[in-house]
């Protein structure tokens, strides 16, 4: 697929529909030829997702299902993306004082993997293997100086984590 302007984008081939039949599509983003944490079911609008331990490995994945075409009709097709994970990100409160160093946070115990339904969102977006668990540890070094809302990590420090209720054996450190 490629950019041909004003927001549009077009595939390398061009396709053929089928006459007078309704066709749907569902597209994901980030997409690459060999991305080891995502893989993608071609008969089904599923991807197969595991979240990497390292931080700087984490995406924004993005999922998108179009409403049924009638492909005699249409000659453009529109998608709405939609964020697939969850981001967590750390701000100061107010009970932290002035004065003190946060070495590192922890997510234990984690459910990674899933199974994602492109193009949904909400609770039967994802199911999610409960069996299959990791610890996620981001090293800061953050000293505080008091202030409420302060930002702990930046941007390139977010968790980019499935959605889902945790089990009960995971904690924050």
């Amino acid at each position: 697929i490629k950019p041909i302007g004003g927001g549009y984008w077009k595939g390398s081939n061009n396709l053929i529909w089928p006459d007078e039949s309704f066709v749907t599509f569902f597209a994901y983003y980030p997409y690459y030829e060999a991305e080891p944490n995502i893989s993608f079911n071609p008969t089904l609008p599923i991807i197969t997702y595991s979240v990497p331990s390292d931080i700087a490995q984490q995406v924004d994945l993005l999922s998108a299902k179009s409403i049924p075409y009638l492909s005699s009709a249409q000659q453009i097709v529109s998608l709405g993306f939609n964020h697939a994970l969850t981001a967590i990100q750390f701000k100061t409160g107010s009970q932290l004082p002035s004065g003190i160093t946060i070495k590192s946070t922890s997510f234990k115990n984690i459910p990674y993997k899933g199974i994602h339904k492109l193009g949904e969102t909400g609770n039967s977006a994802w199911t999610v293997d409960q069996t299959q668990k990791r610890d996620f540890t981001l090293t800061l070094n953050y000293s505080s100086d008091g202030t409420t809302g302060k930002d702990i990590t930046t941007p390139a420090q977010t968790f980019m984590m499935i959605p889902q209720t945790l089990p009960s054996d995971a904690t924050l450190q």
